[in-house]
């Protein structure tokens, strides 16, 4: 008894004090989004310490997929760094504070952290070391960060299935908008191929990368068609999602893109048919039919009007030999 009392009089100090936060805060700044802000607030931080995976998960999403980017009113909101602050926020709560999270070491883990000591050099010794520590500030510290996090937080079967619904769901929006984009003529390059946020300089605005995107969740989408234990609506999710990717990867008209569909399907496909000539010669003739079907011979760059090394395959040739140059003229 004595503790619910005590429980009433701090939820209502907190409350009491949070109003007054919030008069504050209407005092200096008087606009309704701050007050709206300051309200949702408790219910958001409840929300991260409830579900700390959900918050790397959501992390995790908007930065491989840039979903602040496909959907453009979302980019100015900083999601991204906000979800990468409440996963490190809910991360340390649970560990350090709650200790309902344990912390455990993997082989897997070692070979993560000396990835990660050896980056640290490089970031020294780099010939562009502003160019260097920016990679740094935007690409590595999340990867080794959110590995640990994910490793530790991702605890049982609920999570795993929450992870192939989320990431099937996200690569149906990003599939859909590319189809979108290329139905209405929108970021599209050479002519032909189809971007997503070109004009916010979004990396799915080089229709390569867009199609290596949209090739992890293709391969979410047939796990769920094929898993034999998944719900009939998961099935039907991943069948969606499947053909929605397969048809956006082939409007980026990527030649690595269509590869990588055809060994998605190999890898899913060498497990279940039995011959292993048929399987070959099926892959070969479905590499032949997505070229045609793809329309790559008609692209502006690597297309059949471009004679000898066409221009796309030319950038890799100067990419290698820069990097092979570099390493004999620093290989520390």
């Amino acid at each position: 008894m004595q503790s619910s009392q005590t429980n009433r009089v701090g939820q209502s100090l907190f409350m009491t004090a949070w109003c007054c936060v919030i008069a504050l805060a209407w005092y200096f700044q008087p606009h309704p989004m701050v007050v709206i802000a300051l309200c949702i607030m408790p219910l958001v931080l409840l929300l991260m310490l409830w579900q700390p995976f959900l918050m790397v998960l959501l992390f995790v999403l908007f930065s491989f997929f840039r979903i602040h980017e496909v959907f453009a009113p979302l980019y100015t909101l900083r999601i991204p760094l906000l979800l990468s602050l409440a996963a490190i926020i809910t991360l340390g709560w649970h560990v350090i504070i709650t200790q309902n999270i344990k912390v455990y070491w993997r082989p897997e883990l070692t070979r993560a952290s000396l990835f990660f000591i050896i980056i640290l050099p490089g970031i020294l010794l780099a010939g562009n070391r502003p160019v260097a520590i920016d990679y740094f500030n935007a690409v590595y510290w999340k990867i080794i960060v959110m590995t640990f996090a994910i490793a530790w937080l991702l605890r049982s079967e609920k999570d795993f299935h929450l992870t192939l619904r989320l990431v099937t769901f996200t690569g149906l929006l990003v599939g859909l908008v590319a189809l979108y984009n290329k139905v209405n003529a929108i970021g599209i390059v050479e002519g032909t191929r189809v971007t997503i946020g070109r004009d916010l300089g979004s990396v799915l605005g080089d229709p390569n990368d867009l199609s290596l995107v949209l090739l992890f969740p293709f391969s979410f989408a047939l796990t769920l068609i094929l898993s034999p234990r998944l719900q009939s609506m998961d099935r039907w999710l991943g069948a969606l999602t499947a053909i929605i990717l397969f048809l956006a990867i082939v409007a980026t008209q990527s030649r690595g893109g269509l590869l990588g569909v055809v060994a998605v399907l190999g890898v899913l496909a060498w497990r279940r048919v039995h011959s292993k000539f048929i399987l070959i010669s099926a892959s070969a003739f479905l590499i032949l039919l997505l070229y045609l079907v793809a329309g790559i011979s008609g692209r502006a760059s690597g297309g059949a009007a471009e004679a000898g090394i066409d221009e796309s395959a030319m950038g890799r040739l100067h990419a290698w030999d820069a990097a092979f140059g570099m390493a004999v003229d620093n290989p520390v």
